[in-house]
């Protein structure tokens, strides 16, 4: 009985740990980028065609940019909207076969799991995320 609830807790934890990661993580990203870039929330707006208030909506987590706002910002910060949203931590599309191959087998892997372990994978990804996200904050630089 312990054993149950205790997995029942660290799932609970975990789900709960995502919830606040993804709802900050698009974000914290537009943040940094626009930072990265050196531009101010009204030079970005500005060479985006987009407001101000609306740029720091996004950035406030407050809103989420539309699929055509969304497809703009990846292009005008040449990054994936992956990225953006939080789905990978990779900035860019796979360039080559190489990196294209190794994804695809890892992807390979992943489907081969029991049901039980790929929903293990997934929380341990969201503690992982959450830590990454954690650091950064925190300026530790990784590579």
């Amino acid at each position: 009985m312990f054993v149950v609830a205790e997995g029942r807790l660290a799932h609970a934890i975990g789900a709960v740990f995502n919830l606040i990661y993804e709802s900050k993580i698009m974000a914290v990203r537009l943040k940094d980028l626009r930072k990265e870039a050196g531009l101010s929330q009204y030079e970005l707006a500005d060479k985006i065609k987009l407001s101000r208030s609306l740029l720091a909506n996004y950035e406030q987590g407050r809103r989420e940019p539309d699929y055509s706002t969304l497809v703009l910002l990846s292009e005008f910060f040449h990054v994936s909207a992956d990225y953006i949203i939080g789905v990978t931590n990779i900035r860019g599309r796979l360039s080559n076969e190489e990196e294209e191959k190794k994804f695809t087998d890892v992807l390979g892997d992943i489907s081969n799991l029991s049901r039980e372990s790929f929903e293990d994978l997934r929380r341990y990804m969201s503690l992982l995320k959450l830590k990454d996200n954690v650091e950064k904050e925190r300026g530790v630089v990784k590579q």
